[in-house]
C-alpha cells in the first residue's frame, strides 16, 4: 500500500487553523486586557511628558520676564537717578534738578518697556522716596495716589528677596485706576546700588495670563482634563477649567488619584524651579476607560475579520504556493552566478520543495558571504591606506622649513614668538598622528589656526588669513583632516607659486536656501588657481579622500570646487542642518 504523502498544502492547513484559533482566542481575552493596560500606561507617561515639556516652556518664560526687572541695571543714568532721588529722600531738591532726573527715569523706562512681551500690561518703580513711576500699554492707565504700596505683602518678599525676583501670583491690580478685571500676574524685584548694595527702589512688572494660555493650550490634552499653572501656595494662576479647591488640596497633599466628588482624576504635577510654580494637568480617568471598553470591542471586531480574511488568503495561497516554490529554485541557480536576490530562510521540516530550496538557498549563502568578507576586507585595506596616506600629507619640506624658522627665531632672541610657534608645531603633529577619525568642527578650525600661523611666519606678508566661523557649530562633528588638507592645499599649490602671495578665507556660516538650512564651509585663496576643465575637481588623492570621508558622515553633503587660473580657487562644502552630528562631550570651540 503506497504510503500518503505528507504535501505542503496539508501541513499549511494545520498551521493555518492552530495558528488563527490560537491568535483570536488570545486577541478577545488576553490581548484587550493587556492593551487597556498599556494605553493607560502611555496615557500617563504621555501626559507626564507633556507636563514636562510645559514646564520647561513655563521656566523659559519665567527666566525671560525676570530680565524685566533687571532693566534699571541696564542703565548708569538710571542708576545715577535713583541713587539722587535715595539721597534728596525726605530733604528738598531743586526745581532744575527735580526735573531732570524726572525726565531721565521717564525716557529710559518707556524706551526698554517698548521692547517687553505684548503680555506686560504695567511697568511700576517706585523710588525709597515714596514717587511712582508707572508705565502701561494703556495711554489713560493711572497709578493710585493712596495705595499703600510698602504695606503690600509683595512688596515686602521683594525687600525680603535682597536682590532676587519675586513671583507674584494671580491678583487684582489696586494700584491702577482701569485694573485688569481677570487679574494679573507680577514679577518683583529690589533694585540695589551695584557698589554699595544699598535699596534703592523697588520694580514690578505686571502680565496678563495670555501667554500662560498659550502655553497650556499648546498641549494636547482630552476635553474632560483639567490643566493649570499654580503659585507657590497652589493657589491658581491660570486654569482652562475651573477647578475646585479640593481637587487642588488633594494634589497639594501628594495624593496621584483626586476627586471632584463627582469624577475621579490621575494628577500629574511638576514645578518650575525658579519661581516655585507647577503645571498641573488631571486627567480624567472615566475618559481612560471609556477607551480601554473601545479596546475590547475593536478587537472582538478584529479578530472576526481577520479569520474571514485569513481563511480566503489561505484558500488562495495553498493553491499557488507550491508551484512557484519550484521556480524559486531556478531562481536560486540563477543567483549563484552572481545575481542578486533576497529570500528568507526556510524550515528545515518544510516539504520536499522548501527542502530543495533551502539546500540551493544555503550553497548560494555560502559563496555570496565568501564574496563579501573578501570585497569588505579589500574596501577597508583600501580606506586604510588612504587615510594613512591623508594624515601624512603635510608634508617633511613644511616641517624643515618651520625648524628653519624656529632657528632663526632663537638667533633673533624671539623666546616667547619661538616657545608659542613650537607649541603650535607639536599640538599639529600630535593632532595629524592622532588615532581619532572624527573631530569637532572647532578642534579642525584651531589647528588650521595655529597651521596658518606656521605659515605665516615663512612666506610673511606675502600670505595672509582670515578664519571666521559661527560659534553654535563648534561641536559639529567632522571627518578628521577635512579642512586642512584643502587649506594646505590653498598655500603649497596656489599661494606659494604666486611671487606677490594671497590671501586665505576659511569661512563657516549658516545658510538658508529656501525651507532648508545649511552649514556651509567656504575655503578661497587668490593664489595662482587652475583650469578645472583641465585638471577636474579631483585634484590627487586627498581632495578625493576628503569628499569620500565627507560623504561617508553626511551622504547628502555638497562637495564643490571652483577655480580660474590666476584668479584663485574656492572650495564649498554644505551639511544639511538636520543631518548635523553634535560630540554630546564638548560644550563647544
Amino acid at each position: 500500500m503506497k504510503k500518503r504523502r505528507n504535501t505542503l498544502q496539508i501541513r499549511l492547513l494545520r498551521i493555518f487553523f492552530a495558528a488563527v484559533f490560537v491568535q483570536m482566542l488570545i486577541m478577545v481575552l488576553i490581548m484587550p486586557h493587556y492593551i487597556s493596560g498599556v494605553v493607560e500606561d502611555n496615557s500617563t507617561q504621555m501626559t507626564a511628558g507633556t507636563v514636562s515639556a510645559l514646564c520647561s516652556n513655563l521656566e523659559i518664560y519665567m527666566n525671560d520676564l525676570e530680565k524685566i526687572t533687571i532693566i534699571p541695571y541696564m542703565s548708569d543714568e538710571m542708576l545715577g537717578a535713583l541713587k539722587q532721588k535715595k539721597e534728596y529722600a525726605g530733604k528738598s531738591m531743586s526745581g532744575e534738578e527735580t526735573y531732570r532726573i524726572n525726565a531721565i527715569l521717564k525716557k529710559e523706562l518707556p524706551h526698554y518697556f517698548q521692547m517687553m512681551h505684548r503680555d506686560v500690561t504695567e511697568l511700576l518703580l517706585l523710588p525709597l522716596d515714596g514717587s511712582v513711576y508707572l508705565f502701561s500699554t494703556f495711554s489713560n492707565q493711572y497709578y493710585s495716589k493712596d495705595y499703600d504700596y510698602a504695606g503690600q505683602g509683595w512688596y515686602q518678599d521683594a525687600v525680603n528677596a535682597a536682590g532676587g525676583s519675586v513671583f507674584v501670583g494671580n491678583h487684582a491690580q489696586e494700584y491702577v485706576t482701569l485694573p485688569n478685571e481677570s487679574g494679573v500676574f507680577s514679577v518683583a524685584r529690589l533694585i540695589r546700588d551695584p557698589q554699595d548694595h544699598e535699596p534703592l527702589a523697588i520694580i514690578m512688572a505686571d502680565m496678563s495670563t495670555a501667554m500662560l494660555k498659550d502655553i497650556i493650550d499648546s498641549a494636547d490634552l482630552n476635553a474632560s482634563s483639567y490643566a493649570a499653572v499654580l503659585d507657590q501656595n497652589w493657589k491658581p494662576v491660570y486654569t482652562n477649567r475651573d477647578i475646585s479647591e479640593d481637587m487642588l488640596a488633594q494634589a497639594a497633599d501628594g495624593a496621584r488619584l483626586v476627586s471632584d466628588g463627582h469624577s475621579r482624576y490621575e494628577a500629574v504635577v511638576r514645578e518650575e524651579k525658579l519661581s516655585g510654580w507647577k503645571i498641573a494637568v488631571f486627567l480624567s480617568c472615566e475618559e481612560m476607560r471609556r477607551k480601554s471598553e473601545f479596546v475590547y470591542i475593536l478587537a472582538g471586531v478584529i479578530a472576526v475579520i481577520a479569520g474571514c480574511v485569513g481563511f480566503l488568503l489561505f484558500y488562495t495561497f495553498s493553491r499557488s504556493v507550491t508551484n512557484p516554490l519550484k521556480k524559486l529554485v531556478e531562481t536560486m541557480k540563477t543567483i549563484q552566478i552572481g545575481e542578486e536576490c533576497s529570500l528568507q530562510e526556510s524550515d528545515m521540516r518544510a516539504p520536499e520543495e522548501i527542502v530543495k530550496l533551502d539546500e540551493s538557498f544555503h550553497e548560494m549563502m555560502a559563496r555570496m558571504d565568501e564574496l563579501v568578507e573578501r570585497e569588505y576586507r579589500a574596501i577597508v585595506a583600501q580606506k586604510d591606506m588612504e587615510y594613512t596616506a591623508l594624515q601624512s600629507q603635510i608634508q617633511p619640506h613644511f616641517i624643515y622649513n618651520t625648524l628653519n624658522i624656529f632657528i632663526g627665531l632663537n638667533r633673533m632672541g624671539e623666546k616667547e614668538l619661538l616657545e608659542q610657534s613650537v607649541m603650535s608645531l607639536a599640538e599639529i603633529l600630535r593632532y595629524v598622528l592622532g588615532k581619532d577619525r572624527r573631530t569637532t568642527l572647532g578642534r579642525e578650525l584651531d589647528i588650521i589656526q595655529q597651521y596658518c600661523r606656521l605659515q605665516k611666519l615663512r612666506f610673511g606678508e606675502r600670505l595672509e588669513f582670515e578664519i571666521n566661523w559661527d560659534s553654535r557649530y563648534g561641536n559639529c562633528l567632522i571627518p578628521k583632516l577635512l579642512i586642512q588638507p584643502i587649506v594646505e592645499n590653498s598655500i603649497i599649490h596656489g599661494i606659494e607659486n604666486k611671487l606677490e602671495g594671497g590671501r586665505l578665507t576659511v569661512d563657516v556660516s549658516e545658510l538658508a536656501e529656501g525651507e532648508k538650512t545649511f552649514l556651509e564651509i567656504r575655503i578661497e585663496d587668490t593664489g595662482m588657481g587652475f583650469d578645472l576643465e583641465i585638471l577636474g575637481e579631483n585634484r590627487g588623492i586627498g581632495i578625493q579622500n576628503v569628499k569620500n570621508r565627507l560623504a561617508y558622515i553626511y551622504p547628502n553633503a555638497l562637495f564643490r570646487i571652483g577655480s580660474s587660473r590666476y584668479r584663485g580657487t574656492s572650495v564649498i562644502m554644505r551639511i544639511s542642518k538636520e543631518e548635523l552630528r553634535y560630540d554630546e562631550n564638548c560644550g563647544g570651540r
